[in-house]
């Protein structure tokens, strides 16, 4: 199996089981710190309270669940950063990955990453002791097809000076093994004549243009997205031709 498609297995397995994860209160120590959580079903809100030595050193409200409470030293600067995942609920949506400190005994917000529907994990993908933060990016989703038949693709962050940075482009080798797995795809999608009937999203046109959506932003990740343009102009025939290419390069600014 390669590397991505088990992390991604990973994270989508963990996404699948979101209802019964988020129903479970979460209390988790980290450097000494206790973090627990209780939800509130009467308004939709999760408590998050922070103790040290049995004493309440800070505390938050969030509208909607958490999940994960985890510590790493992201950026092997000595520093330990909490990430908090918090879930706003829905069938589909969403999922954000928040970073913390706790600083001066209060925690304090560094960055977050949405994720919409998407899964990730965090890894250190290159063993320099530092993490990423791999996940996919479902952009896409409902966009061109339902749910089901949207694809998404690969999405890496570090972090650094206390921010999340993008660096997909850094693996290029993952970027091109999941582009080789959604061509394959691509090819089952359109071994029959692509319908280009109604509006898409119930015949097979719309799962090509999410696949060819999907492996346009792998291409943009990594410089080339002139790239995943000439496979759309090569595979995708239908009259809306035009219309798509222009919501990906403005509304979803693929340029």
């Amino acid at each position: 199996m390669r590397f991505f498609s088990f992390i991604l297995f990973t994270a989508l397995m963990y996404c699948s089981n979101l209802s019964a994860q988020y129903d479970q209160p979460v209390s988790v120590i980290i450097e000494g710190y206790k973090y627990s959580t209780g939800f509130d079903t009467s308004n939709y809100t999760t408590k998050l309270t922070v103790t040290s030595e049995g004493s309440i050193v800070d505390t938050r409200t969030y509208e909607g669940r958490l999940g994960r409470i985890e510590g790493f030293d992201l950026d092997n600067d000595g520093k330990t950063e909490v990430l908090i995942e918090y879930y706003s609920g829905g069938a589909h949506c969403c999922t954000t990955l928040e970073a913390y400190r706790m600083s001066g005994g209060k925690l304090a917000y560094l960055d977050s990453i949405f994720w919409r529907n998407g899964g990730y994990v965090v890894k250190d993908l290159n063993e320099d002791k530092m993490y990423e933060v791999v996940g996919d990016d479902d952009m896409f989703a409902y966009a061109f097809t339902s749910y089901a038949g949207s694809r998404s693709f690969l999405r890496i962050y570090d972090f650094a000076g206390d921010k999340f940075v993008d660096v997909t482009s850094q693996f290029r080798p993952l970027v091109m093994d999941e582009i080789r797995t959604l061509e394959k795809d691509l090819s089952e999608a359109t071994k029959v004549p692509i319908d280009c009937s109604g509006d898409g999203f119930s015949t097979n046109a719309g799962e090509v243009k999410s696949i060819l959506a999907a492996i346009l932003g792998s291409y943009h990740s990594i410089g080339n997205t002139s790239m995943g343009y000439d496979l759309i102009e090569k595979t995708y025939s239908c009259p809306d031709k035009e219309q798509f290419v222009e919501t990906l390069k403005n509304e979803f600014k693929l340029k």
